[in-house]
């Protein structure tokens, strides 16, 4: 599914929803998807709670991990 194509903008909760959703079982994609974490990690440790909408800066980031793959 394109998350990016929704109405509304990305929160946390569905960055984690389409991020948990890829099935990758010989690891092919395994980099982009650490990154991904990494991304929504660090929003978690700022303070993001799940129902937040991701800011800008971390929302760009999180975008480049989605066209990665």
């Amino acid at each position: 599914s394109n998350v990016f194509q929704s109405v509304s903008p990305l929160t946390l909760r569905e960055a984690l929803s389409w991020l948990a959703s890829i099935y990758d079982p010989l690891g092919t994609v395994a980099e982009t998807v650490l990154r991904g974490k990494l991304v929504l990690r660090y929003a978690h440790r700022c303070g993001i709670t799940f129902d937040q909408l991701l800011p800008g800066p971390l929302y760009r980031e999180f975008y480049k991990v989605y066209q990665a793959l």
